[in-house]
């Protein structure tokens, strides 16, 4: 299967749908990217929301759980490709 092609996708629910769909279907690889860019939306928006307090979260989710969720993923994935240093 081909990359993902995340960039403009910034909705932390949609991208752990997307994780949930990487792992039922055992793609290892996007797996690890899907993590990353989840990791990386989730971490701009808890720096953002730092700043800004007042600001109110549209997830559906706290956003600690995105951060674990992603780093989950992402050690299961490299677990499954062998790659156990990694994870």
């Amino acid at each position: 299967m081909g990359e993902l092609k995340l960039d403009n996708i910034d909705n932390l629910d949609s991208l752990a749908n997307i994780l949930r769909l990487t792992f039922a279907n055992e793609d290892w690889h996007n797996m690890i990217g899907v993590a990353d860019r989840l990791y990386e939306a989730s971490s701009v928006l808890y720096y953002y929301q730092l700043t800004q307090s007042s600001r109110k979260s549209s997830q559906d989710r706290p956003l600690i759980y995105y951060l674990g969720y992603s780093q989950l993923c992402k050690g299961v994935a490299y677990q499954k490709l062998k790659r156990y240093s990694e994870s």
